[in-house]
C-alpha cells in the first residue's frame, strides 16, 4: 500500500544544501562527529581509572613520605603544581577536546587534592609551632620554611584550590556547588590545626567527624543526587579530611590509642555513614551492626588498655556503661530496629550496675545507679516501652534504699531510730491511702491500661 501521497512538505523548508545535493554528497553523521566505538569508549574509561588510581596513590605516598628523600622546596610546591596541572588539563579537555568525562575527572581529582595540600600546610604549621599539646611554641625553622613563606604558600594554595574545588563541585553537583565548597574548605582548614597526640588532637578528629555526620544527615541524605556515581564521589571527598586527620594522629599515638582510634573511625564510617548511602534495609542494618560492634571494640580497647578502668567495680561500670549509651544512641539511627538497640542497651546497663552494686554498695555507685535508672525510666516514658521501665524502677528503688541506709549509717544512729522513721512513714502512707484510696485505685487502673499498650 502506497502512502507517499499522504506526505506533504515544502522543499523550500529544507536547507539549500539538502535540496540541491545528491545522495553521494551527504556524509554520514558518524563520519562528521567521529563517534567512538564501544571498544574505544571502554579503553578510554579504563585508562581514566588507571590514571585516577595512579594520582590517588601518588597523593597517599606524598602525605606519608614527609620530608624523607625529597627536596623541601619541591615538596612544599608539589601539590599546588599538581592541582594547577589538573585544572589546566580539565580546561583543555573541556574546551579544546570537548571531552566532558575527562574534564570531570581532572577537576574531580583536583578537588580531592585540597585536603592533601591542607595536610602539607598543617605539617608545616605543626613543625613551625612545635605543635605539642595545647601549647604553641616559639617559631622554630625546622623545615627551612619561614612563617612568611608559609603564609604566602597558604594564600596561594587557597587562591588556586578554592576555584578548582568550586569548578569540580559545579560539575559533580551544580546546584549545591557553593555550599559544598564552603563546607569542604572548612573541613580542610581543620587539618591545619597543629594538634597531634593530645586531647586536642582527638577533639579535632571528633569535631571533623561531627561536621561530616551533620553534612551527611542534613544534606546528602535529603537529595537523590548524592546516590549517583558523581554524588558518591562527593561523599567520599568529604571523608578525606577525617581520614587524613586520623592518620596524622595515629603516627604520634601509642599502640592502644592507635588501635582504638582507627577502629573508632572505621566504625563511624561503617555504622553511621555507609548505611545512609544504601537503599536496601537489610544492607543498612548489616553495616550498622558491624559499625556499632566496631565502635564498641574501639571504646573497650581505649577504656581498658589506655585508661585502665578495671581496677574496681565502679571503674568497670564507668568503662562499660558507654557501651549501653552507644546502643541507645544507635537506636535513633535505625529505622525499624531502634527498639532492639534500646532494649539491648538497657539490659547492658542494668547488668553492669547490678554487678557493681553486688560487688560494693558505696555512695558513688548508688548515685551512678540512681542516675542511670532515672534515665531508663525517662527513656521508657518517651518511647512508651515497658522494658526500660521494668528495669529502671527496681534499680532506682534499690539505689534509693542503699542511699538511705548509708545515710543512717553515716550518722551512727541506733536501730530504734530507723524503726521509728519507718513507722512514721508507714502511718503517713496509711493516712494517704485512707483519704485518697479511691483516686489512687482509679489512677493505678488507668496506668495499668496505659502500660499494656506499651511495646
Amino acid at each position: 500500500m502506497n502512502h507517499a501521497k499522504d506526505i506533504d512538505f515544502d522543499a523550500h523548508e529544507l536547507p539549500t544544501e539538502f535540496v540541491h545535493a545528491s545522495p553521494n554528497d551527504i556524509e554520514p553523521v558518524a563520519a562528521v562527529h567521529d563517534t567512538p566505538s564501544k571498544p574505544t569508549r571502554s579503553l578510554a574509561g579504563f585508562l581514566r581509572w588507571i590514571g585516577a588510581g595512579l594520582l590517588g596513590l601518588a597523593a597517599v605516598i606524598y602525605m606519608v613520605q614527609g620530608f624523607n628523600g625529597i627536596d623541601v622546596e619541591l615538596r612544599n610546591w608539589a601539590a599546588i603544581g599538581l592541582v594547577t596541572l589538573l585544572g589546566g588539563g580539565g580546561a583543555l579537555s573541556l574546551y579544546a577536546m570537548g571531552d566532558q568525562k575527562g574534564a570531570r575527572l581532572f577537576f574531580g581529582l583536583g578537588t580531592g587534592l585540597l585536603p592533601v595540600q591542607m595536610s602539607q600546610l598543617g605539617g608545616l604549621v605543626h613543625e613551625l609551632t612545635g605543635g605539642v599539646g595545647l601549647g604553641i611554641a616559639s617559631l622554630v625553622d625546622y623545615s627551612g620554611v619561614s612563617a612568611l613563606s608559609l603564609g604566602t604558600m597558604g594564600a596561594l594554595s587557597f587562591a588556586i584550590l578554592v576555584p578548582v574545588a568550586f569548578i569540580g563541585f559545579s560539575i559533580l553537583a551544580r546546584q549545591h556547588a557553593t555550599k559544598l565548597t564552603v563546607w569542604y574548605v572548612i573541613l580542610g582548614s581543620a587539618i591545619l590545626l597543629p594538634f597531634r597526640a593530645s586531647v586536642m588532637g582527638v577533639a579535632t578528629i571528633a569535631a571533623i567527624a561531627f561536621l561530616v555526620a551533620a553534612i551527611e544527615f542534613k544534606h546528602f541524605r535529603l537529595h537523590t543526587l548524592y546516590r549517583t556515581p558523581e554524588g558518591l564521589a562527593v561523599r567520599l571527598m568529604f571523608l578525606m579530611p577525617l581520614l587524613i586527620a586520623l592518620g596524622r594522629v595515629l603516627f604520634y599515638a601509642d599502640e592502644a590509642v592507635a588501635i582504638s582510634g582507627g577502629l573508632a573511625c572505621f566504625g563511624f564510617i561503617l555504622g553511621i555513614l555507609v548505611p545512609s548511602w544504601l537503599d536496601r534495609p537489610i544492607f543498612q542494618h548489616a553495616f550498622r551492626v558491624l559499625g556499632v560492634t566496631t565502635l564498641a571494640v574501639a571504646w573497650s580497647v581505649f577504656a581498658f588498655e589506655t585508661l585502665h578502668w578495671a581496677r574496681s567495680a565502679f571503674e568497670f561500670a564507668c568503662a562499660t556503661l558507654p557501651l549501653a549509651g552507644l546502643m541507645i544512641g544507635a537506636s535513633y539511627l535505625s529505622e525499624g530496629s531502634g527498639r532492639n538497640y534500646r532494649t539491648f542497651g538497657v539490659l547492658i546497663g542494668a547488668g553492669v550496675l547490678t554487678l557493681m552494686l553486688l560487688s560494693k554498695f558505696d555512695l558513688a555507685g548508688s548515685i551512678l545507679s540512681a542516675t542511670i535508672a532515672i534515665a531508663f525510666i525517662t527513656l521508657a516514658v518517651l518511647h512508651r516501652e515497658r522494658i526500660p521501665l521494668i528495669v529502671g524502677v527496681p534499680l532506682l528503688a534499690v539505689s534509693v534504699v542503699g542511699l538511705v541506709l548509708m545515710a543512717l549509717e553515716s550518722y551512727s544512729m541506733s536501730a530504734w531510730v530507723g524503726l521509728a522513721g519507718a513507722g512514721v512513714a508507714i502511718v503517713i502512707f496509711s493516712s494517704v491511702i485512707e483519704k485518697h484510696g479511691r483516686t489512687l485505685r482509679d489512677r493505678s487502673g488507668h496506668l495499668k491500661t496505659v502500660l499494656t499498650q506499651w511495646s
